[in-house]
């Protein structure tokens, strides 16, 4: 989905986003 590829951006910059980022990811 567009949602988990644009989680998996923002981590792979970051690796520690923020908790919404992660909601998007694990969920």
């Amino acid at each position: 989905p567009d949602a988990w590829q644009r989680s998996q951006r923002g981590v792979r910059g970051t690796l520690v986003p923020g908790p919404g980022r992660w909601r998007g990811f694990s969920g």
